[in-house]
């Protein structure tokens, strides 16, 4: 059996998706993470899926992509949580 390396350790979808969605998840953190007085990092591990999660319930309404600059990542992340646009 061939070993297979990479670099990260990490498997090739999830680096594609740091690699692709990345600068846009901190682009939302960048917008977000003032008014909650916390960092990027915090928001985005702590903040960003309770938002998702409230977005699933209903509590939050989804922000439609083509209004919102950061709706297109905003509804890819509630796509892959399972949470309907609307």
């Amino acid at each position: 059996m061939a070993i297979k390396y990479t670099k990260y350790n990490l498997p090739w979808p999830l680096l594609t998706r740091i690699r692709f969605d990345g600068a846009k998840i901190r682009a939302l953190a960048a917008a977000v993470r003032p008014a909650l007085h916390v960092s990027a990092s915090t928001f985005g591990s702590t903040f960003l899926p309770y938002m998702l999660h409230c977005m699933k319930s209903g509590t939050i309404v989804t922000p439609d992509p083509k209004e919102d600059e950061n709706g297109e990542i905003i509804a890819k992340e509630a796509v892959r949580l399972g949470t309907p646009r609307g």
